[in-house]
C-alpha cells in the first residue's frame, strides 16, 4: 500500500497493489482519514466477510474496541450505571489488553487525554494471546513481580505456576491463568512504579470485560484486582460483565448512517 507523495514515479518501482492518498496533506500535517477508511474496508469488511451486511443495515460496523470506548464514555456521563464512577476498565481481549479510565483518575501530566475528553485509554499490545502470544510468554519469565504476580493469580499453587512461566510451559496461558496474569499486568502498569497513569486510591468501581475470563471467579479476579493496584481485596465494586451488557450499550449507541435522499 502506498499512502505518500503523489508522484506516480515514486511507488513505480515498488510492489504496490493499493494507492491511497497521502497520509500528510500539502502543509504536511497529518491526513488520516482516507487511509483509516481503507483498512477498515479491507480487514473489518473484505476480511470478516462483514460486506453483505452493508446493504441490510443502516449502523456502521464499529470494531470492537471502539464500541466499548462509546460504551464506557455513556456509563462516565451518566446515561449508563454498571458501576459506579470514577471506573477503570479492562478490556481482556484475544489481540491485546485495553484500559479505559476516568480522565479525573489520571495524575497530572500523565496519559494521554485531550481537552474536554471525560475517558482516557491505554492499549498494551503485548498483553495478548494471538500474535503476540510467544512475547507475552518470554515477558512473563523475566518479569521482575513475577513473584508477586503468581501468589495473586494461584494462592495455592504460586511456587509451580513461578516455575512453569519461567520454563516457558506450553498450554499454560489459557484461561483462567492467562486472563488473570493479563489483568495483573495491565492494572500494575497502570498504578505502579515512579509515575503511575492513575491514582488507584479514588477508583470507585472495575469493570471487567473481554472474551477471556471464561471459567474465571469472581473472588480470583477482585483479589488479582486488589494486589495489582496494592490494596486489599474489599477495594472498590468490581463486577465482570458476563451478560456482555457493555459491549450491547456500546452497539446501540453507535449512531447510524445518512441515508441518502433523507
Amino acid at each position: 500500500m502506498w499512502a505518500g507523495a503523489d508522484t506516480p514515479d515514486v511507488p513505480a518501482g515498488l510492489a504496490v497493489d493499493h494507492v491511497v492518498p497521502n497520509v500528510l496533506d500539502e502543509r504536511l500535517r497529518a491526513s488520516m482519514a482516507s487511509l483509516t477508511d481503507f483498512v477498515h474496508q479491507a480487514y473489518m469488511v473484505d476480511s470478516k466477510g462483514l460486506g453483505p451486511l452493508w446493504e441490510i443495515t443502516d449502523t456502521p460496523i464499529w470494531p470492537t474496541p471502539a464500541v466499548v470506548e462509546l460504551a464506557v464514555e455513556r456509563m462516565v456521563g451518566g446515561r449508563r450505571d454498571i458501576v459506579p464512577a470514577p471506573l477503570v476498565v479492562v478490556d481482556v481481549g484475544g489481540a491485546t489488553t485495553d484500559v479505559l479510565y476516568c480522565a479525573e483518575l489520571g495524575r497530572e501530566g500523565e496519559g494521554r487525554v485531550a481537552p474536554g475528553e471525560s475517558v482516557a485509554r491505554q492499549v498494551f499490545t503485548d498483553l495478548g494471546v494471538v500474535s503476540s502470544l510467544p512475547a507475552l510468554r518470554r515477558g512473563l519469565a523475566v518479569e521482575p513481580e513475577l513473584s508477586e504476580l503468581t501468589a495473586a493469580v494461584a494462592p495455592q499453587g504460586a511456587r509451580s505456576l513461578h516455575q512453569d512461566l519461567c520454563s516457558g510451559a506450553p498450554d499454560l496461558l489459557e484461561p483462567p491463568v492467562g486472563f488473570l496474569a493479563r489483568l495483573f499486568l495491565a492494572l500494575r502498569r497502570l498504578t505502579d512504579g515512579a509515575r503511575p497513569l492513575i491514582d488507584a486510591g479514588r477508583v470507585a468501581g472495575f469493570l471487567i470485560t473481554g472474551g477471556a475470563w471464561t471459567g474465571t471467579t469472581d473472588t480470583d479476579i477482585r483479589r488479582v484486582i486488589g494486589v495489582a493496584c496494592g490494596s486489599s481485596p474489599g477495594f472498590g465494586e468490581e463486577h465482570v460483565d458476563r451478560a456482555y451488557r457493555l459491549w450491547t450499550d456500546g452497539l446501540l449507541a453507535v449512531p447510524r448512517q445518512a441515508v441518502p435522499g433523507s
